[in-house]
């Protein structure tokens, strides 16, 4: 039997003026040329008077039912101030505080999954609280018992008010905790209960090692890396030279020693893998502007972070075949029809944020499977190890099979 899961939205104003920025030319993310988006009057059904710092309610008509609660810093009251100081000065309202947007993100893929769960007939109530990003009000929302019969905890989204929130349910054993974003591992200690999205680095570097490995086929190796960065650079050597596999490694000590010539020394005439385990924009931009006026054939492996680095020519991305490690799924097999919904209902394309969001909730409430969580300590929380790769093709971000 179906259930009907009734939305009362009390964050209207938010909503309704979000918008999103996508990578130069990438063709993921914003579709309006404008960035701006029509802003879109949702009726509201069942409106419920939210506790405090509960943003709104979707509540379920069983008692048969997943208790989800939403712990993110939305930052509501700078924003309702911030629109009265704009509105006063006569300035476009359409627009919200910058740090709310990411937790938009992660609620609409939140929103959308508990959705699709109840058109399969699984009744999920949803309660979603503004942290603001700050430990009083997360403790306040704690000593309130409103958390008390909840079964997955999503966030908080920062480190030090997640730690917070899972030492307090700490032998609550009937509780899953989701941490979206943090791969820090200090968070997994001594909670078997916790579940992190994003994998540790070391991970990470495993996962590039052994893409490399397998798509060697004899082509030459060669890691280009900052000093200051030289952890993964020297962990992927290791790894790869243990599989007794030669490796050029060639380190830089500033950004201004990047030249043509440095770089076209470490390559192969013929075919070259190359591996810039870097998080560093300046360094990276820079690196891959002179590797696209190199005409030696390439595949570069880079970092998951690259794929926000602006600066980067997305057809010198194509040209240079580059590669990146990734923790979510953008080429879902519902993807078209999810996509089409999630576009009908935010007039803008499903990020990376959103998606991971959708996929964890959808992963924890039924039998779909998203994510590889692994234990590698007794006693500790579960990490996910399932990292993909993907490449740029045709302006887009496309799944390696």
């Amino acid at each position: 039997m179906k259930c009907i899961v009734k939305i009362g939205f009390l964050f209207c104003l938010i909503f309704g003026s979000y918008y999103s920025h996508s990578q130069d030319k990438v063709k993921f993310g914003y579709f309006n040329k404008n960035h701006k988006i029509e802003i879109k009057k949702t009726p509201e059904k069942d409106t419920i008077i939210p506790k405090e710092n509960n943003l709104f309610f979707k509540t379920p008509k069983s008692n048969d039912t997943i208790n989800i609660a939403v712990l993110l810093p939305f930052y509501t009251k700078l924003n309702d101030t911030l629109v009265k100081n704009w509105s006063i000065e006569g300035k476009d309202i359409n627009q919200i505080y910058f740090k709310s947007k990411l937790s938009l993100k992660l609620l609409e893929g939140i929103l959308l999954a508990t959705d699709s769960l109840s058109n399969r007939g699984i009744c999920v109530r949803l309660s979603v609280f503004d942290t603001e990003n700050n430990k009083n009000v997360v403790n306040k929302l704690l000593h309130s018992d409103t958390l008390n019969s909840v079964n997955i905890i999503f966030g908080p989204l920062y480190s030090s008010n997640f730690k917070v929130v899972s030492q307090f349910f700490k032998f609550d054993k009937k509780k899953t905790f989701i941490n979206p974003l943090s791969s820090h591992v200090d968070l997994l200690r001594r909670n078997p209960n916790v579940y992190s999205l994003t994998p540790a680095d070391k991970i990470i570097r495993d996962s590039i090692s052994s893409f490399v490995i397998r798509k060697r086929d004899k082509k030459n190796i060669v890691i280009f890396s900052l000093a200051n960065e030289s952890k993964n650079s020297d962990y992927i050597k290791l790894k790869i030279n243990k599989q007794l596999i030669p490796v050029n490694y060639k380190m830089f000590s500033s950004i201004k020693d990047i030249t043509s010539e440095s770089l076209s020394a470490e390559l192969n005439s013929d075919t070259s893998i190359v591996i810039i385990p870097s998080n560093n924009k300046s360094f990276v931009t820079k690196i891959i502007a002179l590797l696209g006026t190199i005409d030696t054939s390439m595949t570069v492996i880079g970092m998951e972070s690259w794929s926000s680095f602006n600066e980067l020519n997305t057809e010198t991305l194509m040209k240079l075949n580059v590669h990146l490690p990734s923790t979510y799924n953008l080429e879902l097999k519902e993807n078209v029809k999810l996509q089409r919904k999630f576009e009908k209902i935010y007039s803008h394309k499903m990020d990376k944020f959103s998606i991971i969001s959708y996929q964890s909730i959808i992963h924890f409430c039924s039998t779909d499977s998203y994510f590889n969580f692994k234990n590698f300590v007794k006693g500790n929380g579960f990490v996910n190890t399932n990292i993909q790769f993907l490449y740029y093709s045709d302006f887009k971000l496309m799944s390696v099979n």
